[in-house]
């Protein structure tokens, strides 16, 4: 078979199903082997057959033993089973004759030594159950009663009455494949049922319970009345509504006749009886014990039950008949493949399987056996759906009137278009074909031809002819274009396989595979291209996947099979032109995959393979794709790190080359890299790791390394147990990787720092807070410089520094107070950093200054402490607490008798009657016990600090000669003379008179006093400059007055 790709043989099944229920369908197996495939193909199989059969008929022997029919299914047990066990044993089959067959003869071949062992498992297997049988004929009397037997038999399937035995009882209850429920048995075994068991026991009490229950249900319980079978349903109602009214009225069962398939609305109407069964649940007829009387009451029972059943037929007035003539030779398109035609029909006029359900039964008539022969494909649905009571070309239609009107209306339209059809595709073409080019153009299982038939839409029929016959005839039928276009496509196929022609070249057969490419693709994609076939020889040939099948193979005849390639030889098959072209680049291809199929071996320490291949292939990739070769690497000895593993680079002999120096550099480099440990106390690793891990970068760069080389000269990698690690063996253990020089001398330094560290103190000592920032410097600067200067650690209170110290060690408990600084490195360097932090300590000196004299020329933006920080070099500061609220000069120097005199004044009172205030500073500059302000002086130097309270002083003096206050009124729109554009006008008068103006914004506006208070102008000074510039002030605005 794997000789011819695309033959099917069909052998067929030598005994007949036993092992299925009686009230199944089967078809008959067919009794010939069936071959399909290419002609040559076919022949030789046919005579390969024959001979094995010859070689049989010499060689085997059989015997036949006589078996009850009952007993023929245990033989073949389920699906076959028992004779696949018997022949696979013994080497003998075992054939049993079909259920339509009457003879009870079983016949066992096989080897004349084996006969009598597989008829002892022939007997084995069919006494392996205990059988019993009840008649339905005779359970009511001696007498067969055919009618009332198959009542029964209807009772109970309708209500599973079998199923429920079958499992109250393990036995298996069959009845004949005769006996069925839409007609009734002419004869008596028709109605015999067969109980089957493992034991006599069970099957015996299984046969006496279903005697017993069809002993209760006498004749008398069952009666019938024929109905039409389209009104089966109505009678029924939906949902089973009017049989369920009819039992609780009547106690009586209605019974329709079921049929062997369901084909929806294509249920033929086999059988118009109903039937009515008594239930035996109505109290008043129990409790009559004469029979005759009982028997009386049933019947009338029935004869009401029938009265209104009737009524309702005669009530369904919208059920109609309708019978249309349509000769014969369209039933089939009518009915269509499987019912699919007539169903779609139905369904368009809105037919159901409900109450609308449409019943269509087609003629028989005119189907003689030479019509049914040419019809062996014709499915079960149509022959059903043929009535042998129709007269010949007639369809009768039953139903809903409005459906069946519907429903003959658009068969007659559907023959109409079929007649049409004809019409249109009654075009006739033919063409010869060679017989050597025929299996080509009807292609593998028919596809060619089938491809051809589907794009043309014709009908292509291939006349039987005479195997001399040098051509084949081939009728095209269909449209006129269609058949035109068929039959030039056939002769234009015709002229191409005229031209096949096939050549064979050498290649040598280590190329093949890279020729053929994965799954076939590459030979597959020179087929398509040039329109041939390219085979190799067996053990070369492409293997079909999903997503490439088997290319066709009816392309090389059988001669050609018959004569494999040899292991170097390419056979291209096809046109003349496409098969130079296929070779051509075969043989391109051929000398490319040989040009690059230059290969080295190379071996690496496979403790250097991770490195090699780098995170997720990354590092072996890029070799690849610079080299642009092929690396493969053996794996299979890489967890021993003392082996070495093989690496296989393929390509171009220069880029093999290139690629196997550039991983031998690799190599060397990593040779240099070595690996040691460490133990180091795990409370020093924050420290030796620093900020981002800055510490040991650095330390690695002091060393000569470079942390950012992964490997190579002058590498070096520090790796720190993880902080959280709870085993205490490896939680101290730092791994340092890389140069072995850069190694040695990072070991050293790590060494030499914890040394370093153990022997550290701490020492304390108090700089006042208000200091920290000064000594700490900007962004730490001044810090660091300490800390790098003198090889310690200084921690503030709250610094960054001294809360890591608190997570490296929790233990430890500090009271230190805000002034504490902690210094922690060697004795001798704690002692150089102390002296230097003290160094940085200023020296304070504290001045009281009055509050409004504070305001006025104090602050961190005020030219006074401007002056003595760049003159004298000395910070002032004052203190926080002393600060008073920060109310105006104005408000505070205001007596009360003055505000309350100016809070009488209203805001709409003309500008005249608004008196200016002078007030006299003097008593409250000079007064004591007046509120003041602490000055904080600070400065390395105490000559510095008196040179610089000697200057405030000073001109805390000159300051308060400026002792008078002027508050007037001026209106906020006339701000603008005063001030000049930029301030140049206020300015001017500040200069000319030395005093101090303070004009209020213009339209601010305070809750605690009038508009006219808060609109003032003060101007501070001496009483002369307040006075002139009064003066000046007035004349501005007298100016612009006029």
């Amino acid at each position: 078979m794997k000789e011819f790709p695309g033959l099917r043989v069909r052998v067929p099944i030598i005994y007949s199903d036993f092992s299925t229920n009686y009230d199944s369908q089967s078809t008959p197996e067919p009794s010939q082997i069936a071959i399909s495939g290419e002609r040559e193909a076919v022949a030789q199989i046919i005579a390969r057959i024959d001979e094995i059969a010859d070689d049989l008929r010499r060689n085997l022997r059989n015997i036949q033993i006589s078996l009850p029919k009952r007993q023929h299914r245990f033989v073949i047990g389920p699906k076959g089973s028992n004779v696949s066990e018997i022949l696979e044993s013994t080497g003998c089959s075992v054939e049993v004759p079909s259920i339509a067959d009457q003879s009870t003869n079983i016949t066992i071949r096989g080897p004349q030594t084996s006969l009598m062992d597989a008829m002892t498992k022939v007997m084995e297997k069919a006494n392996s159950v205990s059988i019993d049988t009840l008649d339905l004929s005779t359970v009511a009397s001696s007498e067969s009663n055919l009618t009332h037997g198959w009542r029964l038999f209807r009772y109970l399937q309708a209500h599973r009455t079998l199923r429920t035995l079958e499992q109250a009882h393990p036995v298996n209850i069959f009845f004949p494949r005769t006996l069925n429920t839409y007609s009734k048995p002419l004869k008596s075994s028709d109605l015999v049922f067969e109980i089957v068991g493992k034991d006599d026991k069970t099957v015996k009490s299984a046969r006496t319970e279903l005697n017993a229950l069809c002993k209760k249900l006498l004749p008398s319980f069952f009666q019938s009345m024929d109905i039409e079978p389209h009104l089966h349903g109505h009678i029924i109602g939906r949902n089973g509504s009017n049989a369920s009214k009819i039992k609780s009225q009547h106690n009586i069962i209605i019974l329709t006749p079921s049929e062997p398939e369901n084909m929806g609305n294509l249920k033929p109407a086999r059988s118009k009886e109903v039937v009515l069964v008594y239930t035996g649940e109505n109290p008043t007829i129990q409790a009559i014990t004469s029979p005759k009387n009982r028997d009386k009451a049933i019947a009338e029972i029935f004869e009401a039950c029938k009265a209104e059943i009737k009524k309702s037929i005669e009530e369904a007035s919208n059920f109609g008949s309708e019978t249309i003539k349509v000769p014969n030779k369209f039933h089939r398109s009518l009915i269509g493949q499987g019912g699919s035609s007539l169903k779609e029909i139905l369904s368009a006029c809105g037919a159901d399987d409900d109450e609308n359900r449409i019943y269509v039964d087609f003629s028989s008539q005119g189907h003689d056996d030479k019509t049914e022969k040419s019809k062996k494909g014709e499915s079960k649905d149509s022959k059903q759906n043929q009535s042998k009571n129709l007269p010949e070309d007639h369809i009768s239609i039953k139903g809903d009137k409005k459906i069946v009107s519907l429903v003959a209306k658009a068969i007659l339209q559907k023959v109409e278009e079929i007649k049409h059809h004809e019409v249109l595709y009654s075009f006739t073409q033919t063409c010869k074909v060679p017989t050597s080019f025929l299996s080509r153009v009807i292609g593998k299982g028919g596809a060619g031809i089938n491809r051809i038939s589907s794009v043309h839409d014709v009908k292509i029929d291939v006349a039987d002819n005479d195997k001399s016959s040098d051509s084949t005839i081939i009728n095209i039928k269909g449209t006129k274009a269609g058949s035109e276009n068929a039959k030039k496509e056939i002769d234009t196929l015709i002229d191409n396989l005229a031209d096949q022609t096939s050549k064979i070249i050498n290649i040598a057969s280590d190329l093949h595979r890279s020729l053929i490419g994965t799954g076939g693709r590459f030979v597959r994609r020179l087929e398509e291209r040039y329109g041939v076939s390219i085979r190799f020889p067996s053990n070369s040939e492409p293997k079909p996947d999903s997503e490439n099948p088997e290319p066709e193979a009816e392309d090389i005849d059988s001669k050609q099979r018959s004569n494999p390639l040899k292991p170097n030889e390419i056979m291209i098959r096809g046109g003349s032109k496409g098969v130079e072209n296929a070779i051509q680049e075969l043989m391109d291809l051929a000398t490319y995959e040989k040009d690059n199929s230059y290969s080295e071996t190379i071996k690496v320490p496979s403790k250097h393979l991770r490195y090699l291949v780098g995170r997720q292939g990354s590092r072996i990739t890029e070799i690849r794709n610079e080299s642009n070769t092929r690396i493969d690497i053996d794996r299979k000895d890489e967890e021993n790190p003392s082996e070495l593993v093989d690496i296989v680079i393929t390509g171009t002999s220069k880029n093999v080359k290139s690629a196997v120096k550039t991983i031998n550099d690799i190599i060397s480099d990593l040779d240099l890299i070595v690996e040691k440990s460490v133990n180091v106390d795990q409370k020093h690793h924050r420290y030796l790791i620093g900020p981002g891990g800055s510490f040991y970068r650095q330390m690695i760069k002091d060393c000569g390394g470079d942390p950012e080389l992964n490997n190579g000269p002058n590498s070096c990698r520090i790796f720190f147990p993880r902080a959280e690690s709870s085993d205490n063996e490896t939680s101290n253990i730092v791994r340092i990787v890389g140069d072995v020089k850069i190694v040695d001398k990072v070991i050293e330094k790590l060494t030499e720092i914890v040394a370093d560290r153990e022997n550290v103190i701490t020492s304390e000592i108090e700089i006042p807070s208000n200091q920290h920032s000064f000594i700490i410097g900007r962004g730490g600067s001044k810090l660091r410089n300490l800390q790098d200067l003198h090889n310690v650690r200084i921690d503030f209170p709250d610094s960054p520094n001294q809360r890591n110290s608190r997570k490296n060690n929790s233990a430890q408990k500090t009271n230190s107070g805000p002034n504490t600084v902690t210094v922690s490195g060697k004795p001798e360097d704690v002692e150089a950093a102390t002296k230097a932090l003290l160094s940085m300590v200023l020296t304070e000196l504290h001045m009281q200054v009055p509050t409004s004299l504070h305001k006025k020329l104090g602050g961190r933006d005020s030219q006074l402490w401007y002056e003595v920080s760049s003159k004298f070099g000395v910070n002032v500061d004052s203190s926080k607490n002393d600060q008073p609220s920060s109310n105006s000069v104005a408000s505070n120097a205001s007596n009360p008798q003055t505000r309350n005199r100016i809070d009488q004044v209203t805001s709409n009172s003309p500008n005249r009657n608004i008196e200016d205030i002078v007030i006299d500073l003097s008593a409250e500059l000079e007064d004591p016990n007046g509120p003041t302000t602490t000055w904080i002086l600070k400065s390395s130097q105490q000559s510095k600090l008196e040179d610089a309270q000697k200057h405030i002083l000073s001109r805390l003096e000159d300051e308060k000669k400026n002792n008078y206050l002027l508050m007037f009124y001026v209106d906020p729109s006339k701000y603008r003379f005063i001030i000049g554009r930029n301030g140049s006008v206020v300015q001017s008068i500040r200069a000319d008179t030395g005093v101090q103006i303070d004009i209020p914004k213009s339209g601010t506006k305070s809750k605690s006093q009038s508009s006219a208070s808060n609109n003032m102008i003060s101007i501070t000074g001496t009483k002369d400059s307040v006075l002139a510039a009064r003066a000046k002030i007035d004349e501005i605005l007298e100016s612009q007055s006029n």
